[in-house]
């Protein structure tokens, strides 16, 4: 995937040229289909079970775009996409546009669009490459476990096909970045579970940086990380408390905590205004939207909030559910994403006491279970769940591949015969 981005680089400098000399010509159109047409054959050196959903992945993300380019029908499903270009374009044309999209995403635009021109294609086509990388590090992470070939065509497979992941990574939304950023990270903690080499810590503090700067409730996956950093005995295989590993983690969550407050801006501009009693509890009682649950529920106070937790993030996880449908199109999003997670999670809570990642698996499980009530007490709608859970799917798929792994990381490569035989 080296290649790609780096291609794609090359393509994003070509096209800033051409703009500059023929401002008329569609230069960002014109790369991002070029570039599109050569992903196939920069990747033609992976497994044909990894080429193949892929490169139907990509084929189903661009068609997907090109359709929304002629109908708009996709990109008006949701008002942030047309919000982030606004923000963007009018950065751009010197036009001061104050809202809610002016984070690191809309800023990203503006520069892409300064160079390139205002148009959405190569943006668009940007965000279809993200979507097509978090399914390379669902790929490598089940490498890195050995996992069985007919689960690692599954998973991939579900990746490349889910039609919201397809959705997310084919507007401008930046649910397909916050989701790569996290499958790299879990990625990288895998790599250092098996070699123990510094580099993977640095690179997977990185990426849940890069995360939590497109979406700063990506920041509490931390947790987890942290917890497994610091606890996980190489010599032991499993979690270790002492007192040299309480005065690391301590360490990471202070350091953490002082980046975090330094550059606020960075990595908490979200909470901008909710990092108060009044705030939390006015973003808990919101209750407008069509698809919106819970309208019954009101917070009073902070006991209220966390009394009433549980309920949030279970509303979060499975929305719509059946007594909240509306229609078909609620009806069809349960069958079709809700009941998708609860296979996924009801896989993992399943496995993982038998699994051979039992000890990498829960500090993660408690990693994502704090980022996701997180997010389920800030959401509301059925529709602001389904988008913000989505972030984490592909980091969803490589917990379901660790807790089916009946081989820890110490005797995974025993497998590897096997696997060949299939």
């Amino acid at each position: 995937m080296m290649t790609v981005w780096l291609s794609l680089a090359a393509a994003v400098f070509l096209a800033g040229l051409v703009h500059i000399c023929a401002p008329a010509f569609p230069a960002a159109l014109a790369a991002a289909c070029v570039h599109a047409l050569l992903v196939p054959v920069l990747l033609r050196k992976q497994p044909r079970y990894v080429l193949l959903p892929m490169t139907a992945g990509l084929a189903l993300r661009g068609g997907a775009a090109v359709f929304d380019g002629f109908t708009s029908l996709l990109s008006n499903m949701s008002i942030d996409t047309g919000g982030y270009f606004m923000f963007a374009k009018g950065l751009v044309d010197g036009v001061k546009y104050t809202g809610f999209f002016g984070g690191k995403y809309g800023r990203m635009l503006s520069w892409l669009f300064a160079w390139c021109g205002t148009t959405k294609a190569m943006a668009v086509y940007i965000n279809i490459l993200f979507g097509l990388t978090s399914i390379w590090f669902l790929y490598k992470c089940l490498d890195k476990i050995k996992a069985p070939r007919r689960l690692r065509i599954l998973l991939l497979w579900a990746l490349a096909l889910f039609p919201y992941s397809v959705y997310y990574s084919s507007v401008l939304l930046r649910e397909a970045m916050v989701g790569t950023f996290a499958a790299a990270a879990l990625y990288c903690a895998l790599c250092w579970m098996e070699d123990r080499q510094a580099r993977w810590v640095l690179l997977c503090a990185g990426s849940l940086l890069a995360a939590s700067a497109f979406h700063a409730g990506a920041l509490f996956l931390i947790i987890g990380f942290a917890l497994f950093f610091t606890f996980y005995s190489h010599q032991k295989g499993r979690l270790t408390v002492g007192r040299k590993s309480l005065c690391v983690l301590a360490a990471v969550l202070a350091g953490l905590a002082l980046l975090a407050l330094l550059f606020p801006g960075v990595f908490l501009e979200i909470f901008s205004g909710r990092m108060n009693l009044r705030g939390v509890l006015y973003t808990f009682n919101m209750h407008d939207g069509g698809s919106a649950y819970l309208t019954w529920l009101n917070a009073e106070n902070l006991w209220d909030v966390i009394r009433y937790s549980p309920l949030k993030l279970f509303y979060f996880l499975f929305a719509p559910l059946p007594w909240d449908w509306r229609g078909l199109k609620d009806a069809a999003s349960f069958l079709i994403d809700s009941l998708s997670y609860l296979c996924c999670y009801w896989v993992i809570l399943k496995n993982t006491p038998r699994s051979g990642y039992k000890w990498f698996l829960l500090p993660m499980l408690l990693g994502l279970l704090v980022t996701l009530l997180a997010y389920g007490l800030g959401a509301w709608t059925a529709g602001a769940a389904i988008r913000h859970r989505n972030k984490f799917f592909p980091l969803l798929l490589i917990l379901v591949a660790l807790a089916k792994a009946p081989a820890g990381p110490e005797n995974a490569g025993k497998q590897t015969e096997g696997e060949k035989s299939e």
